[in-house]
């Protein structure tokens, strides 16, 4: 439990910290879209390659997404996403701290705003 101007201070260093988060996830975003662009490419690409080839329909899934660049497009891009939503919930689990900290403020100190606390 915090008191007086050190729940201020908690209360005001989470909101930085979400704010901080939203830009990271701005980023985060941007990473995984153009992971996601850079494998569907080159996949698109490697799949051309092996049906100019001539390889059988029934097999060109398996051997485009065994490719080892292709594979590796892949492997980042899910690195990006697993990014993407580790800041997401990072960002929802600091708006439920912030919204207990809200609370306890409210309980110990009215229903007034934080940070004009009544003395």
């Amino acid at each position: 439990m915090y008191s007086g101007q050190d729940l201020i201070n908690v209360i005001s260093d989470c909101s930085t910290t979400i704010d901080n988060c939203i830009h990271d996830l701005a980023s985060k975003a941007k990473t995984k879209a153009k992971a996601e662009m850079d494998y569907r490419i080159k996949l698109a690409q490697k799949i051309l390659t092996e049906r100019d080839k001539g390889t059988k329909a029934t097999n060109m899934s398996d051997i485009c997404r065994g490719d080892r660049v292709i594979a590796t497009l892949k492997y980042d891009r899910d690195v990006a996403e697993s990014m993407y939503d580790v800041v997401y919930q990072k960002i929802y689990a600091l708006k439920l701290e912030l919204s207990l900290l809200d609370k306890q403020y409210r309980i110990e100190y009215g229903n007034t705003k934080w940070g004009n606390e009544r003395g």
